[in-house]
This record gives structure tokens, C-alpha cells and sequence, in this order.
């Protein structure tokens, strides 16, 4: 498997968690989710990112907080992403 470019960082029965994952996958940008939750990383997200809300975003150069700036970003970046 080849490393994925985005990953989204999601905690479990969020709406705007779920909202963002449909946004990501209706964008067809390979990407990997990480529950912050189950993985134990949520208080480390703020060394990290500068926040612990979710969801996140993160790519190599940039990190988009909220589901509605995720959207906008996906729309805005096409396949460059």
C-alpha cells in the first residue's frame, strides 16, 4: 500500500466528522481516516496540529480544521491534493 497523501482525523459518532468523510470520499482523494480517540491521540493533537477539535485534515503542507473548510479546500484544490 502505498503511503497516503491526506489523512482525516475523525473521532467516532460525530456528525461533522461523518460529514467530513463523506466530503473526502465524494472528492476521491486517497486518504486515511484516524479515529483520535481510539488511537489515544487526542491530547497529543495539540502539540501536534495546535488543536484537539475535529475533524482534520492534514497534508504535507497544510492542516484544515471544520468539515466546511474541508469541503472548500477539496473543492478549491481539484487533483492536486
Amino acid at each position: 500500500m502505498t503511503d497516503p497523501r491526506v489523512y482525516l482525523f475523525v473521532k467516532q459518532n460525530n456528525k461533522e466528522c461523518e460529514r467530513a468523510k463523506r466530503i473526502v470520499e465524494d472528492a476521491t482523494v486517497p486518504f486515511e481516516i484516524i479515529d483520535v480517540e481510539k488511537n489515544n491521540i487526542r491530547d497529543c493533537m495539540w502539540f501536534d496540529v495546535g488543536s484537539s477539535k475535529v475533524p482534520i485534515l492534514a497534508t504535507r503542507d497544510l492542516i484544515i480544521s471544520g468539515a466546511s473548510y474541508i469541503k472548500l479546500y477539496l473543492q478549491r484544490a481539484g487533483n492536486s491534493v
